[in-house]
């Protein structure tokens, strides 16, 4: 059984290995994200990291599977700056992130497609409002300016044809 942090007595080492394969059997966990989990049931830091390092020389763990598995899995409704975003936040380098972004076409194709999704492809003149409207929404979902402006132009060159 392993124990927590509430039961004042401190997991072993194997118990915190258990407990790291077992979150890892369910989906890809960062480096940080893993730490963080197994925090509840150590305090020994060095103990976790020992834990850790051992996973990823067995590469059950991977913080590059983890990024290229996350950006695959939301690269569809998000742009490279959101997903940038939420791997940094999940403690994973900006270089191992890189590796697995979209290239502009890719990212393009996307914007236009979230677009399409949320106002559809209606044969009605584009207002400066609704313009504005989605540009606002392309920016909240992290896609960059540029990017937004050509999946604009080529979502307005839709809608006239």
């Amino acid at each position: 059984m392993i124990y927590s942090k509430n039961d004042n007595i401190p997991a072993t080492y194997e118990q915190l290995y258990l407990r790291a394969v077992n979150y890892l059997s369910r989906r890809e966990y960062s480096k940080f994200e893993l730490k963080n989990k197994l925090s509840k049931y150590s305090d020994d830091n060095e103990l976790i990291l020992q834990v850790l390092d051992e996973l990823s020389q067995k590469n059950w763990q991977s913080d590059e599977r983890f990024s290229e598995s996350l950006i695959n899995s939301k690269s569809s409704k998000y742009g490279n700056l959101r997903l940038i975003e939420t791997l940094r936040q999940k403690g994973v380098d900006s270089e191992t992130a890189q590796k697995y972004l979209l290239n502009d076409d890719e990212e393009i194709a996307n914007a236009k497609q979230v677009l399409q999704k949320k106002f559809g492809t209606a044969d009605y003149p584009i207002s400066a409002q609704l313009k504005q409207k989605c540009y606002r929404f392309l920016s909240y979902r992290g896609f960059s300016y540029e990017i937004i402006q050509k999946a604009m132009r080529q979502w307005v060159e839709n809608q006239e044809d």
